[in-house]
C-alpha cells in the first residue's frame, strides 16, 4: 500500500487535520545535491509532509533543477539575497504549515523512515511531546569505503549538555554532537528559539545550548542512524574551516551556557584544532592560559592539546578513518 494512498485514507477518516512535518532545507548554488536531499525527504515512509527549500540567494540553477521535481509537496522559497543558513532555516519555519519541524543540510539524506520512526517517540510520550528535540545517528562514509556512526556515544544520564558535546571521553572528535540534519522540533520551540543570525559556524551547538540551558526544550535521541552524513575532502563543511579567533570569541560569548570543564576542553580541542590549522603556533600558550584560567581542564584535554598541535590534521584524518574502518566492518554503497 503507497504511503500517498495511507494519506488519502487517513484524510477521509478525519484522522489528519493538517500536516505533520515540514522539511526545511537551505542551500546555496549546490544543484545536484540538494536535488538528492529533496528526493530522499520525499521518499520518506510519512506522506503527510511538506518539503521547503529556501534557495538562500539568487541562485537560476537550483531554481531551475527543482523545477524538475514534479511533487506538490515541494515548496520552493527564493530569497532576495543570502544572509547564511540560520536565516533561510528561520525563513523556512515562518513558511511551514506543519506541527513539526524537520532540518535537513542540502548535502546530507534521509533514509525512507526516518521522519516515521522519530515521530513513534512523540506519540509514545504525548505529555512532554512540545518539549522534546528529537534526533539520531548519522552514517559517515570514509575513503576506505567503509561507514561509522555519529554520534559515537550518547549522552550520559544527567551529563551536561555542553559537557556532552564538548568533552571528548575518546581521542577522536565526533564523539558527542547534534547536528541539523537529525532534528525534530515542534515548530512552536522554533517560533521561540530561532536560530542565531549571522552565524557562520557552530549553529547546531549554538542553538542546542540556548534551548536546554532555558529548559525550554529536552533532548530525545534515537539510537540508530537514519541518514548519511556526506564528507568531501574537496568540498569541506564550514565546520572543517578555520578561523580559531571565530570560534574563540564565540565560545567566550557563551559561557554562560557552558560548564567549566566543557569550556576549557573546547578551548583545547576544537579551538586549538582550527588554530593549529592555520598554523598560528605563537597562540597555543594563550590558548592554553584561557583554559586554566577560565575553564576546568583535565589531563586527557591537556594530552589532546597536546596532539593537535604536534600531530598534522591529515594525519589524524587518516588514523581515525583507519580506527573506526577497524571497528566497523560493513560497507555501504555511498
Amino acid at each position: 500500500m503507497s504511503s500517498w494512498f495511507k494519506f488519502f485514507r487517513k484524510l477521509l477518516q478525519n484522522e489528519i487535520v493538517l500536516l505533520i512535518v515540514s522539511v526545511v532545507i537551505p542551500t546555496c548554488n549546490r544543484p545536484n545535491l540538494v536535488v538528492r536531499a529533496v528526493r530522499s525527504a520525499l521518499a520518506q515512509t510519512l506522506a503527510e509532509i511538506e518539503v521547503i527549500v529556501v534557495i538562500d540567494g539568487v541562485d537560476p540553477v537550483t531554481h531551475t533543477a527543482l523545477t524538475k521535481i514534479h511533487d506538490e509537496r515541494l515548496v520552493v522559497l527564493e530569497l532576495s539575497e543570502n544572509q547564511g543558513a540560520p536565516n533561510a532555516r528561520n525563513q523556512g519555519v515562518l513558511k511551514a504549515s506543519g506541527r513539526w519541524i524537520a532540518f535537513l543540510d542540502d548535502d546530507d539524506e534521509w533514509f525512507p523512515e526516518k521522519l516515521e520512526k522519530q515521530l513513534t517517540i512523540v506519540h509514545a510520550d504525548r505529555s512532554a511531546s512540545k518539549k522534546m528535540v528529537l534526533t539520531c545517528r548519522l552514517q559517515v562514509g570514509n575513503t576506505l569505503g567503509k561507514y561509522y556512526v555519529v554520534p559515537r556515544r550518547l549522552p550520559d544520564e544527567d551529563e551536561p549538555i555542553s559537557e556532552y558535546l564538548f568533552v571528548r571521553k575518546g581521542l577522536f572528535r565526533s564523539e558527542g554532537s547534534v547536528i541539523t540534519s537529525t532534528l525534530l522540533v515542534s515548530r512552536d520551540l522554533m517560533l521561540d528559539y530561532p536560530f542565531t543570525l549571522g552565524l557562520k559556524r557552530h549553529q547546531e551547538a549554538d542553538w542546542i545550548l540556548r534551548v536546554c540551558s532555558d529548559k525550554a526544550g529536552t533532548l530525545a535521541f534515537l539510537d540508530e542512524p537514519l541518514g548519511i552524513l556526506h564528507t568531501d575532502r574537496h568540498r569541506p563543511r564550514i565546520s572543517e574551516t578555520g578561523d580559531w579567533q571565530y570560534s574563540l570569541k564565540w565560545i567566550r560569548d557563551r559561557y554562560d551556557l557552558v560548564t567549566p570543564k566543557a569550556y576549557s576542553a573546547f578551548i583545547l580541542t576544537a579551538v586549538a584544532a582550527l588554530a593549529a590549522q592555520e598554523k598560528a603556533w605563537s597562540k597555543s600558550f594563550s590558548l592554553l592560559w584561557e583554559a586554566q584560567r577560565h575553564g576546568q581542564t583535565s589531563l586527557s584535554q591537556y594530552l589532546l592539546f597536546l596532539g593537535i598541535w604536534l600531530m598534522p590534521k591529515n594525519l589524524r584524518r587518516m588514523m581515525r578513518e583507519r580506527w573506526f574502518s577497524f571497528r566497523n566492518v560493513e560497507e555501504v554503497n555511498l
